[in-house]
């Protein structure tokens, strides 16, 4: 069986409104079926563990070594979730609808899955894929299972739910059809909620996106999509100027991993219109680092004056880029780098009062 998961984003105009039954339906039975054809050909090609491979120590994104029980735990899940959909709340539908681990999955296991079938991987290198990709399985028991994210206060699941729809309506009138054209075929991921729906907006997060809107110490700041998206729709939120704020399509060409060809292609700006602007610029991670490498090669060329960085986290152990190393690795001597995780630089008060406005702004959007 053959598995193609094309970007689809089911909505109507206003973007509030849950998924149909049907197509939350077709997402997880999509997934379930590329985890049962994984599991077959993991159980009986034998080919995890593999400690003898790679050693029992290896972690890749923080999670230690995938075993085949991972990934029959999460076709399980998955029939699971099946069969409790019809009875779902709309709370809970809304939250499968945000999910963006089940996409996410589903359309770079499928391309693992390939490989295998293709025997193109080395058992190393499946050891690697399917250990990155378990992190998605790690969220699905803190979810599904776990229900973890019921312990998160009012406060905070209304500002992480408030920001994933906001985040996903601002992608479907703005920028989906700029995908759509390019022929970009991963779905859309909205990888801050995926990273905080269960756990809430880190406070240091917060509070360092304050900082940095109060500062507006930069002429552009420069959004990286999609990853960065949300974390320019908060500097926006706490009062950076919106006419600051644009946004460049940058990384891998078709959102695959097996396709290492980039694009660079800004949206909103030209790159004549950047020399001697400072520009930060805004994205949400640091794994192989071959997006933030194809943007150091496009944008000196325009002659910024500076060039800043803010990421929310690094993934040391794919590529071995740290805080250290960071600007080495990347091809740029970046004259700010902000990275997280941030310290809380507010008092509980003040940083409570923030996130309030941070909700109140987020409803005013989404009724506009």
């Amino acid at each position: 069986m053959e598995f193609t998961i094309e970007v689809s984003i089911h909505e109507p105009e206003n973007g509030l409104q849950p998924m149909t039954t049907e197509f939350q339906i077709e997402q997880i039975r999509t997934l379930r079926n590329i985890l049962a054809e994984t599991v077959t050909h993991l159980e009986r090609q034998r080919i995890l563990p593999m400690e003898r491979d790679v050693g029992s120590q290896m972690t890749v994104a923080g999670q230690p070594l995938a075993a085949v029980a991972d990934y029959i735990f999460a076709r399980d899940l998955m029939d699971s979730l099946l069969s409790r959909i019809p009875k779902c709340s709309t709370d809970e539908k809304e939250r499968l609808e945000l999910n963006a681990d089940i996409p996410q999955l589903a359309f770079h296991l499928a391309e693992v899955l390939e490989q295998i079938k293709s025997d193109k991987l080395d058992p190393t290198h499946l050891a690697r894929s399917l250990t990155f990709l378990n992190r998605h399985i790690v969220r699905f028991r803190h979810e599904f299972d776990e229900r973890r994210h019921e312990q998160l206060g009012e406060l905070d699941r209304e500002l992480v739910l408030g920001l994933g729809r906001l985040a996903r309506r601002t992608f479907v009138r703005e920028f989906a059809h700029v995908y759509d054209g390019l022929g970009y075929r991963r779905p859309f991921i909205d990888k801050f909620y995926r990273d905080y729906s269960i756990t809430g907006v880190p406070d240091g997060l917060v509070a360092q996106l304050h900082a940095i809107a109060e500062a507006d110490a930069y002429d552009m700041y420069l959004c990286v999509l999609k990853g960065g998206l949300t974390f320019a729709l908060l500097l926006e939120l706490l009062g950076l100027s919106r006419s600051k704020i644009h946004h460049v399509v940058c990384g891998r060409a078709s959102g695959s991993h097996t396709n290492v060809e980039t694009i660079f292609q800004p949206i909103d700006f030209t790159l004549d219109g950047l020399a001697k602007k400072s520009i930060l610029i805004i994205e949400n991670n640091v794994a192989t680092g071959m997006t933030l490498k194809a943007l150091a090669a496009g944008l000196p060329v325009a002659q910024p004056s500076r060039m800043g960085l803010f990421v929310d986290y690094l993934l040391s152990d794919v590529n071995g880029i740290t805080r250290e190393n960071l600007s080495e690795r990347l091809g740029y001597p970046f004259s700010v780098a902000h990275v997280g995780p941030y310290d809380v630089t507010k008092e509980p008060e003040a940083l409570r009062a923030l996130k309030q406005q941070l909700v109140r702004r987020i409803e005013s959007a989404l009724a506009a």
